[in-house]
């Protein structure tokens, strides 16, 4: 049995790294980790970080929960294929939930997701 297709479109956080070599380098002289850790906190106002955070834990507890009964992606809206996604499933508000082709926009009750997903899954 193919499992559970559930595709998470949001705003993602995306970090950008240097070159093989310069990021060795920047690691070496003790650069690198501060780097990255000052991307990480600017990626997102906190507002957006505390969302995110949240919807990535649920994302954990559903994988925990379901293992391979249930395939989870996570698409950054301001990708070119959360674009395509977002127009597809004229998502307008995020985080929308696609859980096997139904739509679930601006989430914030994962509850009555998971009992979405529960009646699909059994």
């Amino acid at each position: 049995m193919a499992p559970l297709r559930i595709e998470v479109l949001t705003y993602a956080p995306t970090e950008f790294f240097h070159c093989l070599h310069c990021e060795v380098v920047m690691q070496s002289v003790g650069v690198g980790q501060a780097v990255h850790r000052e991307q990480r906190q600017a990626a997102f106002p906190p507002d957006l970080q505390a969302q995110y955070d949240a919807l990535a834990n649920w994302v954990r507890g559903v994988s925990a929960r379901y293992g391979d009964r249930v395939a989870v992606r996570v698409i950054d809206v301001a990708s070119l294929e959360g674009v395509y996604r977002s127009i597809r499933y004229r998502a307008r508000k995020y985080p929308a939930i696609v859980v096997d082709g139904s739509v679930y926009e601006a989430v914030s009750d994962f509850a009555a997701l998971d009992r979405a997903i529960e009646a699909r899954v059994s």
